[in-house]
């Protein structure tokens, strides 16, 4: 990018109770190689009842405070309606940014046809099993561009499969993607405003029905992995679980909306049916499947331990596999809602 041609950003930080993990974030904003006189930053307060407010205040950026919260998509349309930049950036109230980060987000703008990017996301910590297992995951990282070009259920899982021993943030080049997430993201300010910003209706997967509308529309999305933030990932597997299982309601309108079969990974399934059946006809087989079925249903998670020598890797397909089954429990609920609210 040409000294000459630096977009003006507006960088939105949406914040609730986090006062905490707010300084850091915003002193990471302050320290970018992107001109300062080129960005502003915007901290929408979405109903704090902690010391987030006065934290805020102290930090001399653009507040905008909602007296309730919100939710996080009308925290980031309230920031999209303040914004003065032609471009609106995202990231996290408990991450933190590289000193490139801003400037590396921005490169795609270049290009006419590209309307909104992603960076890459990192842990700030490994402490912890869970955010060890969401690093290795590449929690926050976008999928593939053909993950979402067919309705068919079979391509969808070989795209699925694909990503698992090949995540597209082991990238080291810009690539188009399906869609990027709002802990990490930017898009052209016109196009938010023309498409509507996020779905408000939506508690979960707004970031992800956004894209949709942008690709919809014709806007490329592009991935640059240079754009690195670091995140502070769920620390206990319990929440990460129950956050899955409340959150896939919103993923369940979100698909619907979008008129694409739900997210539904065919490896639990195969996994109960095998484990059933096993049971009926040969119960020892039975029980060592339901111990070592994991293992081999999910065996990208052994090859990849092979691969970068990390023994904990074993560990990783029971977890993605109660996950994914938690997904399917939460479309479940989110279905059954759904049908009892038309009653």
């Amino acid at each position: 990018m040409s000294k000459t041609s630096y977009p003006f950003v507006s960088i939105v930080v949406c914040t609730f109770n986090r006062s905490n993990r707010l300084n850091p974030c915003l002193k990471s904003l302050r320290e970018q190689t992107y001109p300062l006189d080129r960005y502003e930053i915007i901290v929408v307060d979405d109903g704090s009842t902690d010391s987030t407010l006065q934290t805020i205040e102290k930090e001399g950026v653009n507040l905008i405070h909602h007296e309730k919260n919100k939710g996080i998509p009308a925290a980031r349309n309230s920031g999209i309606a303040a914004a003065k930049g032609e471009i609106v950036a995202f990231i996290d109230d408990d991450a933190v940014a590289d000193p490139h980060w801003l400037e590396h987000l921005m490169l795609p703008f270049e290009d006419p046809t590209v309307g909104a990017s992603g960076g890459k996301t990192l842990a700030i910590k490994t402490d912890r099993l869970t955010e060890r297992y969401l690093l290795a995951d590449e929690y926050g990282n976008p999928a593939s561009v053909t993950f979402g070009e067919s309705k068919n259920s079979l391509w969808r899982f070989f795209m699925y499969l694909k990503t698992m021993f090949a995540p597209v943030s082991f990238t080291t080049k810009p690539t188009e993607v399906q869609a990027v997430f709002g802990l990490n993201c930017a898009y052209r300010t016109v196009l938010l405003r023309t498409l509507g910003g996020f779905d408000e209706t939506l508690l979960g997967d707004e970031d992800s029905e956004l894209s949709v509308r942008f690709r919809v529309h014709g806007a490329r999305i592009i991935f640059i992995p240079t754009a690195i933030i670091h995140h502070h990932h769920r620390e206990s597997l319990i929440k990460l679980i129950r956050q899955t299982y409340y959150r896939a309601e919103s993923t369940f309108h979100a698909y619907r909306k979008e008129k694409k079969s739900l997210p539904i990974f065919p490896l639990p399934v195969l996994y109960i049916i095998i484990s059933i059946c096993l049971l009926i006809a040969w119960p020892m087989i039975g029980f060592l499947f339901i111990i070592l079925g994991p293992l081999l249903l999910y065996s990208w998670w052994l090859i990849r331990g092979m691969r970068e020598h990390t023994l904990e890797y074993v560990v990783y397909p029971y977890i993605q596999l109660s996950l994914e089954l938690t997904l399917i429990l939460g479309l479940a609920r989110g279905g059954f809602r759904s049908i009892m609210n038309l009653q």
